[in-house]
């Protein structure tokens, strides 16, 4: 008789690793893909079902959540997230480190090309009207 194969479990994971730039994109990529696996509950702070029935399935989904999370991630991140017992309490942890300096990074990004195209703009312009 051959051997029986057990299916290995795998963890999805994101095409995007976390930086203190990319805040933004990250975030919706793994929305996205918490989303599609059904696992939103886990990040948006919905909580654990007060159903026992319900719990042991729940915290394996969570499980699967911080695992996705911490791959997701450079190991120096990680490292500050291994005491965290939830998903929704690393997902906090990343948006507080994370959230503003990524919008700060956009805007100034913005900014730069917008005083690049202004500029551009200027000495391009006739101002002689001929």
């Amino acid at each position: 008789m051959p051997p029986v194969q057990v299916p290995t479990p795998t963890i999805a994971q994101l095409d995007v690793k976390l930086s203190e730039l990319n805040y933004r994109e990250r975030s919706v990529s793994i929305q996205l893909l918490f989303d599609a696996l059904n696992l939103t509950g886990h990040i948006d702070g919905a909580g654990p079902p007060t159903n026992d029935s319900k719990l042991k399935d729940w915290l394996v989904a969570d499980r699967r959540a911080r695992g996705i999370i911490s791959t997701s991630v450079n190991i120096d991140i990680r490292m500050q997230l291994i005491n965290l017992s939830t998903a929704h309490q690393m997902w906090s942890l990343l948006r507080q480190m994370y959230e503003q300096s990524s919008y700060a990074q956009s805007y100034a990004e913005f900014q730069e090309i917008s005083m690049a195209y202004q500029g551009s703009s200027d000495r391009d312009f006739d101002w002689t009207g001929s």
